[in-house]
């Protein structure tokens, strides 16, 4: 488990841990590390997980990925 899922969904976008390769869709990957985590959702302009799921993010959904790194060690990216 060194990564982290977010799958977009035809219907929604769902942040996926831990990963369930039965859900299909487009998906982005993170490393497990919550600079990585942060590091993308910080990012100026478009979010990086925005951009690899070609839409917006939900706040929702960012909600949970920020609550998610805050939990995990805080190596650097």
């Amino acid at each position: 488990d060194k990564m982290v899922r977010i799958v977009r969904t035809k219907d929604q976008v769902i942040f996926v841990f831990p990963e369930d390769e039965s859900l299909q869709g487009r998906s982005a990957y993170l490393c497990k590390k919550s600079a990585c985590i942060l590091k993308a959702l910080d990012r100026k302009g478009k979010d990086a997980v925005s951009y690899a799921l070609k839409v917006a993010l939900p706040p929702t959904v960012k909600m949970a990925l920020r609550d998610f790194a805050t939990k995990l060690p805080h190596a650097t990216a």
